[in-house]
Order: C-alpha cells, then structure tokens, then sequence
C-alpha cells in the first residue's frame, strides 16, 4: 500500500484504531473491509485502520467488518454485533476520588454479606424482565 493512501487513512480514522472501544495509536495498520481476494479494493472506500490486535482478531480468530469504511460495523465470531464504543473517560485519580468520596472503602469492602442460604432470583428478574402487556379489553363486538 503505497504510504500517501495509509497517510489519508490515518487523518480520516483519526490515527486511531477504529475498533469498538480501542485508542491504541500504535501498530496501526489497513484493513480491507471487503477482502482484497475477494474483489475488494483498495481505496478509501474500502478500508479503515486497525491496530495489529484487533486486525488478527479479523483475520485470525473470526471477527468479522461490514458496512462502509466510514460507518463499520462490527462482529464476533458468533455474529453478535459488538455496539459503538463512546470515547474513553478522561480525569485524574484526585477527580475519581472527589466523586466517590461518599464510599466508605476499608479492609471489610470486599468482604460478602451473602451466608449461603438460598437465593431468591425475584428482584433480578423484575429488573431484567420487561412487565407483561396489559389485558386488552374483550372486544364486545364478538
């Protein structure tokens, strides 16, 4: 690939990995979205920039890119899209600390309340679970 195309590609992807969730500036290297094999180009339009990685992730381990190069998508290797990543969170640990400054951490945080007995799923499953529809009214017309 000739190094004005990479340079093009770097400016557009932000000289970022384009991954969900990844920031690595490093190692970064062109990915062809349609397979250059398989009749995929090579051009903007094609490809976007992975770190080494996330690229043998791709190419090794089933990890698949649809879409275009400017909204990819991207799936594991079961075809579960992995969701857009928003951008990584930025501070200080002095901020971390200011904002959970109400949490008590002592030698007895990590330590569990839970005695064995059995327990009970309920409270889980009301918050995981949609509610059921209301009843429809019988239609009178029937």
């Amino acid at each position: 690939m000739k190094k004005k195309l990479m340079n093009v590609l770097l400016h557009r992807d932000q000289h970022r990995c384009r991954f969900p969730g990844c920031t690595a500036s490093r190692g970064l290297e062109a990915h062809h979205i349609r397979f250059w094999l398989h009749g995929g180009r090579t051009d903007v339009t094609n490809l976007l920039v992975l770190c080494e990685r996330h690229h043998r992730l791709v190419h090794k381990r089933g990890f698949r890119i649809t879409g275009t190069a400017t909204e990819p998508r991207f799936y594991q290797p079961g075809g579960i899209l992995i969701p857009e990543a928003g951008p990584p969170t930025e501070g200080t640990a002095t901020a971390l600390n200011s904002i959970n400054a109400a949490l008590v951490i002592d030698e007895n945080s990590l330590t569990p309340t839970w005695g064995g007995e059995r327990l009970d799923p309920t409270p889980l499953l009301l918050r995981l679970l949609p509610e059921p529809a209301p009843p429809q009214p019988a239609d009178e017309a029937a």
